[in-house]
């Protein structure tokens, strides 16, 4: 069990009892983070945590958050802001990875393409509910701005539709 030393000694010794960090199970190993439970991460790192957490595992890092914020831990329209923000990057790093590459990365994964073909057909009628619609379906939300990239879909209609559905 690894112990670290909390950089935000109030929300740590809030969260946790101690101002030291006991990680034994969750395995966040980027940023630095081998091991730490979700709690403690948002803990220590608070609304960086969200939002590139948000990015990694949206749903359990705001459940953790939700609970940060009930404990007073963290400000709610922060939290807000940094899931929205970093929900809104990851849709354009996906969507900018499928308008470099995503025409290629097709080509290499037929099984992928053939699930596309059904996303392509929705995208042909139904563009804007589909951009607004990205994030809430799931086993697509990563593929959908990726296929959106492909298909050449204005930037500016795609910021202004992910705006919407991260404010949702």
């Amino acid at each position: 069990s690894t112990r670290v030393v909390c950089c935000s000694p109030c929300v740590c010794q809030s969260l946790t009892g101690s101002n030291t960090i006991s990680s034994p199970t969750l395995g966040l190993f980027l940023f630095g983070v081998s091991g730490m439970e979700l709690q403690d991460w948002i803990g220590q790192y608070g609304y960086l945590a969200v939002f590139f957490g948000v990015m990694l595992e949206g749903e359990s890092i705001l459940l953790a958050a939700i609970y940060a914020i009930h404990h007073h831990y963290l400000l709610m329209w922060p939290v807000i802001g940094c899931a929205m923000l970093g929900a809104m990057v990851i849709d354009h790093v996906y969507f900018w990875i499928g308008r470099r590459h995503g025409a290629t990365w097709l080509q290499r994964h037929h099984t992928l393409a053939q699930k596309s073909i059904k996303i392509r057909y929705y995208l042909e009628r139904h563009q804007i509910i589909l951009m607004l619609s990205l994030r809430f379906l799931v086993g697509l939300r990563t593929v959908t701005p990726i296929l959106l990239g492909v298909a050449k879909i204005s930037t500016w209609r795609f910021l202004c539709c992910n705006l919407i559905s991260a404010a949702l």
